[in-house]
């Protein structure tokens, strides 16, 4: 009898559900949990130094879960520290990163149009797939992306739940910037989404993010050591994992009584009991 590991699977003790769980999965699953633990220790000692972003200064498991990301993405720790940014537990690189990945892949992106008020930019695949954006201020406006000036108040519009600017200001002092970072991340989404794993937005959406209804993190931060603990020590033994016992049905102590039948009123019995009444 042979044993092939890619058909072989073992049932999940969760009888609710029915989860089936395949060993090439546990595999999978135990290769992460061995890969987050590089990360931590990667992360522990860059997070310590002066040479990563603020947002990770003093966070491993952060730094970590960024090295993490950037290594599905193609990058390696160093630029994963730099290039993957967090907002409202969403991770993001920025546009011109999306370019990047994307030109070391092969694909051409270049830029058709570039001024204050409209960006244009085109892309094209390996396989000559063509996809092309253009972003004028007027539809960034009308997307909510541009920050608004109250004069009322003398400041930007804000979230009233969040105390945040909705919009971005940078669309006012470097308009040019915005506008291309708007198209060339839009190129790249749709022209390889393979490549961005799918990726909704760019840094540049989430940075301010208010108009987007994402809420900002609140829970604690877990310790480095419980993450560690977290992690298995070896492969998870599939003999182990198995149907679990059915539970005795429930018995039942006493049977439900009837309601007794009505009693039906003959002439006769009626009569006793007037007579009954009369006595009384």
């Amino acid at each position: 009898m042979t044993h092939d590991i890619a058909t072989i699977s073992a049932v999940h003790p969760a009888p609710l559900s029915g989860l089936r769980v395949s060993v090439p999965a546990l595999d999978i699953l135990t290769a992460h949990a061995a890969a987050l633990e590089v990360a931590l220790q990667i992360a522990q000692q860059m997070c310590s130094t002066a040479l990563v972003p603020p947002r990770y200064s003093g966070r491993p498991l952060d730094g970590a879960a960024a090295i993490l990301f950037g290594i599905e993405l193609g990058l390696n720790p160093i630029q994963s520290l730099w290039l993957v940014d967090k907002h409202y537990g969403r991770p993001s690189i920025e546009a011109r990163t999306m370019v990047a990945l994307l030109k070391a892949r092969g694909y051409k992106i270049s830029t058709v149009e570039l001024t204050d008020t409209t960006a244009t930019v085109d892309g094209v695949a390996q396989d000559g797939s063509e996809e092309s954006s253009t972003w004028t201020m007027d539809r960034a406006i009308k997307a909510e992306y541009v920050a608004t000036w109250d004069e009322e108040t003398d400041d930007w519009v804000r979230s009233k739940n969040t105390g945040e600017i909705i919009g971005n200001p940078l669309y006012h002092t470097d308009p040019q910037a915005m506008l291309y970072a708007k198209a060339a991340s839009e190129v790249c989404r749709r022209l390889a989404p393979e490549v961005l794993l799918g990726m909704p937005y760019s840094r540049e959406d989430l940075a301010y993010a208010p108009k987007l209804d994402l809420e900002p993190e609140t829970a604690e931060p877990a310790s480095v050591g419980d993450l560690l603990d977290a992690v298995p020590d070896a492969a998870v033994d599939v003999s182990d994992l198995t149907e679990p016992e059915p539970e005795p049905e429930p018995t039942v102590d006493e049977q439900p009584v009837a309601d007794p039948a009505p009693v039906k009123r003959t002439r006769a019995n009626k009569g006793q009991a007037d007579a009954a009444d009369g006595a009384e």
